[in-house]
């Protein structure tokens, strides 16, 4: 029980300091031995570009800005630092996504579909050999973690609120499934149907925690646990990159008639909604958004490249149909 306390506390890490607590906890070296190997590595893979595009080696292949080799190269150490990083993996699986940004605008569809198999895979290899083992020996099923059941209460109960989750420790007591003995498993699955028994009971403060935390998706600030670590001027940072960020994307889409939007973009500014709906079942944090953030800088990076060069053609009107 205590370690799923821990696992549950440590993945409500709000800020830059707690996040860097939960790589102190990286295995099995340790915060130091991954950042060099991660940083030996990173700087032999700039080199070795540098070198291929500075000779004209690229020039050899099809696709002279070798998109593809950099997109594995990134992907690489990411699955690297997954492996690595035990209970600060979610935080790092976010930022996998990352690397498609290179890709998302210059390969095919089928490009993209075989790297997404290639990320699966990689990210599948980090979980899956250990899922195996716990299943031989414990004969359950856990294809992630024993903390679902945690977050989703913590995430659902009579004192959460849509800007901050409640405590493992406080809504402990509070979940009537909870039996004396039980396993890690079973007390994960317990809280988790106290959470299902929650919503269903109270289907009204159920929807207005629910509405909450979409509308908090778009904060540019969160409560944090660790009152320390709260910034009144970083909050501010936040709020002056994070919604003309936001605004520009409205107008993206608002303007999709005379600027065509592709399938890519289409693709991204989906998914980034979407994400809102799907987090706000759970929690709603800035950490988590910040990958979906990247996607959409990438869309509309394109889009206002795209602006520029219309724009030098008076006759082109922005609103036009």
């Amino acid at each position: 029980m205590r370690a799923s306390i821990i696992v549950c506390t440590r993945n409500r890490a709000d800020s830059i300091g707690e996040m860097f607590d939960a790589l102190s906890k990286l295995e099995p070296g340790g915060t130091e031995i991954v950042v060099v190997d991660t940083g030996i590595a990173m700087a032999l893979i700039v080199a070795a570009f540098f070198f291929t595009f500075r000779s004209g080696l690229n020039k050899r292949f099809a696709n002279a800005s070798l998109t593809v080799p950099m997109i594995v190269a990134a992907m690489l150490v990411m699955a690297y630092v997954l492996y690595n990083a035990s209970h600060a993996r979610g935080i790092f699986m976010l930022l996998y996504l990352l690397p498609f940004l290179f890709g998302v605008f210059s390969l095919t569809t089928g490009a993209m579909l075989g790297l997404a198999v290639l990320f699966g895979t990689a990210a599948a290899l980090v979980v899956v050999p250990w899922t195996l083992r716990n299943f031989l020996e414990f004969h359950v099923l856990i294809p992630v973690s024993t903390n679902g059941g945690w977050n989703l209460y913590m995430a659902n109960s009579p004192i959460t609120t849509p800007t901050s989750g409640a405590i493992a420790e406080e809504v402990l007591p509070l979940c009537r499934r909870v039996l004396p003995d039980m396993t890690v498993y079973q007390l994960d699955g317990a809280l988790g149907r106290c959470a299902v028994d929650w919503v269903v009971e109270n289907p009204g403060a159920a929807a207005r925690l629910y509405l909450g935390k979409l509308l908090n998706y778009f904060n540019f600030r969160n409560q944090l646990a660790t009152k320390s670590e709260a910034s009144t001027w970083g909050d501010w940072l936040v709020f002056a990159s994070y919604y003309p960020l936001l605004l520009l994307a409205l107008l993206r889409v608002a303007m999709h008639r005379a600027a065509r939007l592709n399938r890519a973009e289409v693709l991204i500014i989906v998914l980034y909604f979407v994400n809102a709906f799907v987090s706000a079942i759970y929690f709603t944090r800035i950490r988590f958004r910040i990958p979906f953030d990247f996607l959409l800088i990438a869309v509309e990076a394109a889009f206002l490249v795209q602006c520029w060069d219309r724009l030098a053609d008076k006759r082109w009107n922005p609103w036009r149909r």
